[in-house]
C-alpha cells in the first residue's frame, strides 16, 4: 500500500437521536476507537414538507414516514436507539457538505433480504419529499 493515495470515504454507523422532521435527524456518529460525536444531519437531495406555517399538517406526515422507514430498516438496536448507516455527501471541493449547521447525507439501512436501503430516496418514493439535485 506505500505510495498509493488512501481514499477517502465517509460512510459511518450512528445511532438516531431524534427525527426533527422529514429531512433531518439527530443523531450520535460512531467515529471509531469509541469516539463518538452527536450531529444534525440533513437529508441530501431531497425536501421535505416545513413542520409550521401552512405545510405543517404534511411536514408532520413527512416526519412520520422517516421515522416509520428508520424503524424498518435499521440495522439492529442499541441502547434503544436505532442504528443505520450515513454516507456523508461531499462538495465541490471533496469536504464534507454542511447545510445550515447540518451535516448532508444519505441514510442508509437494510431491507428484509439484506439489502441496503437509501431512505432519502424511499421518503421521495412515499410521496412525502420531493428529490433535489
Amino acid at each position: 500500500m506505500t505510495g498509493m493515495p488512501m481514499k477517502r470515504r465517509f460512510i459511518y454507523p450512528l445511532l438516531v437521536a431524534r427525527v426533527i422532521d422529514g429531512d433531518t435527524i439527530v443523531a450520535d456518529i460512531d467515529l471509531g476507537f469509541d469516539a463518538w460525536r452527536r450531529v444534525r444531519i440533513r437529508l441530501a437531495d431531497i425536501d421535505a414538507p416545513e413542520m409550521h406555517g401552512p405545510t405543517a399538517i404534511r411536514g408532520e406526515a413527512a416526519r412520520q414516514m422517516l421515522i416509520r422507514l428508520i424503524a424498518k430498516h435499521r440495522l439492529g438496536v442499541v441502547t434503544g436507539r436505532a442504528k443505520l448507516m450515513v454516507r456523508t455527501k461531499l462538495d465541490g471541493r471533496g469536504k464534507q457538505a454542511t447545510s445550515f449547521r447540518r451535516y448532508v447525507g444519505y441514510l442508509e439501512g437494510v431491507d428484509e433480504s439484506g439489502r441496503a436501503v437509501d431512505l432519502n430516496e424511499r421518503m421521495v418514493e412515499a410521496g412525502h419529499a420531493l428529490a433535489m439535485k
